[in-house]
């Protein structure tokens, strides 16, 4: 039936079909879940009619999870194929099959919001529909060229806070990020939101050169997307000689489908002064790998004026995707750190202390915007007896 979820396992040469009944016009969302529940099954999703025609397929959506959105042309069955890329299978090759024409949320603009004030957030997906929900009411919007549903909610400043923990699959490099869950009534999931201190500027639509870099102030945090896979936007801002900026940008941290480069110009957009670089180092080994390709640097102003900063995607495709949203941090340079407390033997999950034991943490420091001071380390609010 419709709105089901099949859990499965591709076994070597194995092929799984579905069969279901859909009606005219209706927009049916049809997600393989495999990477994303550290599965190792590679999955291929194909959609064919009653005749067995191919109507469909996906090799990758979410990263290499595939998805594929349907609009029904006609009353009847359909059939939804799934098996591994190279067809391979075994105990670790299983996978979560959603086929739902309820209401799911893909990504939100903007993507992050200032701490305490109220704000309208713009959703795009599937299947969205007005509904009041807590702290204000929807509002549908227009599709856009994409196929996304569009729906305006209203963020109320109470909920405008920083969460934890966040119930939402997160990579260990965003461990880092302060934020929000935002579950619309009746969606699936929630959608993450960043939470942050500082104004926030929504980027605007025609500030694609030098010529007419969008004025920014600093510090701020601007929400941008780069639809198209050549695009380059471009920001405009002032600072004085030995000035010294924090500069960063979240992409893959924040689950969307870029890599993201960053740049500061000068004020013609001739002469590159600086660019920012990807954080390859895991600076939590194996159990935290925090490894990722969102930019991030310290530049200073070698004098007065005004500067010009650039930011695109290296991985565009030719089609236009508006989940390439991004977050540009633009901040002078104000130290602070970020800890993460680990067990030193097992995983991440969780840990055992036995009566009479002891056990050996792992502290992880994320030294942001120039921190490197010490660091003193005390426990709170222990149980009874530890």
């Amino acid at each position: 039936k419709l709105d089901s979820t099949v859990n499965g396992k591709i076994t070597p040469g194995d092929r799984d079909c579905f069969a279901f009944s859909a009606r005219d016009g209706q927009r049916v969302v049809i997600e393989c879940f495999t990477h994303r529940i550290d599965s190792q099954l590679r999955a291929i999703l194909t959609l064919f009619d009653k005749r067995g025609r191919q109507l469909a397929v996906s090799r990758g959506y979410h990263g290499i999870d595939p998805l594929i959105d349907f609009r029904v042309p006609a009353d009847g069955d359909y059939v939804i194929r799934i098996h591994d890329l190279v067809y391979s299978g075994g105990d670790n090759h299983y996978y979560r099959l959603d086929i739902d024409t309820g209401p799911r949320v893909a990504f939100a603009v903007p993507s992050v919001i200032r701490g305490g004030e109220s704000t309208t957030v713009r959703l795009f997906g599937w299947n969205l529909a007005a509904k009041r929900g807590p702290g204000g009411a929807g509002r549908p919007g227009p599709g856009s060229e994409s196929g996304f549903d569009e729906l305006r909610v209203v963020i109320p400043a109470s909920r405008a806070r920083a969460e934890w923990p966040l119930p939402l699959r997160l990579p260990a490099a965003a461990t880092v990020i302060d934020g929000l869950a935002w579950h619309h009534p009746g969606t699936q999931a929630p959608v993450l939101i960043g939470v942050t201190n500082v104004p926030v500027i929504l980027e605007a639509d025609n500030n694609a050169s030098a010529a007419v870099a969008q004025p920014i102030p600093v510090p701020c945090e601007v929400s941008g997307q780069l639809v198209r896979g050549d695009e380059r936007d471009w920001f405009a801002f002032e600072a004085r000689r030995g000035e010294v900026f924090h500069l960063e940008a979240l992409g893959q941290r924040i689950g969307s489908p870029v890599d993201l480069e960053l740049s500061v110009w000068d004020e013609p957009g001739r002469r590159e002064l600086f660019q920012a670089v990807d954080q390859v180092e895991s600076i939590g080994g194996k159990l935290l790998p925090t490894a990722h390709t969102d930019p991030a640097g310290r530049w200073v102003a070698p004098a007065d004026g005004s500067y010009r900063l650039v930011i695109r995607t290296v991985i565009g495709r030719l089609q236009a995707d508006p989940r390439r949203v991004y977050r540009l941090i633009v901040r002078r340079e104000e130290p602070i750190f970020d800890l993460a407390v680990i067990p030193h033997r097992a995983s991440t999950g969780a840990f055992n202390l036995s009566r009479g034991g002891r056990e050996v943490f792992d502290v992880i420091a994320f030294r942001r915007r120039g921190h490197a001071g010490p660091i003193r380390i005390t426990a709170r609010d222990l149980p009874d007896g530890v």
